[in-house]
């Protein structure tokens, strides 16, 4: 029972680090992958050369691996969160 003794000690810690580090970094993270995103479908509308197409496909590529860690974090804390809540009740 120590162990959880523990990480019941450390909660306010793992929440006070998400709420003042890693929270801002996913929404700069977001905001990154959204511009991105978007400068590639531009890219991609704009008739170009291959050489255009190939980076904005890039762009497209990065800008979705970029939301879908963002929405992953999302879930991820949110179930760790709910798990931590429910062992310190």
């Amino acid at each position: 029972m120590t162990g959880i003794n523990s990480l019941l000690a450390a909660i306010p810690f793992i929440e006070n680090v998400k709420a003042q580090i890693i929270t801002p970094l996913m929404w700069l993270l977001a905001a990154i992958s959204v511009i991105l995103f978007l400068y590639g479908v531009f890219g991609f509308m704009q008739k170009g050369d291959v050489k255009e197409l190939e980076k904005s496909k890039k762009l497209l590529l990065w800008g979705l691996i970029g939301l879908f860690i963002v929405f992953t974090y999302t879930g991820i804390m949110g179930l760790v969160s709910g798990t931590l809540q429910s062992l310190s009740q």
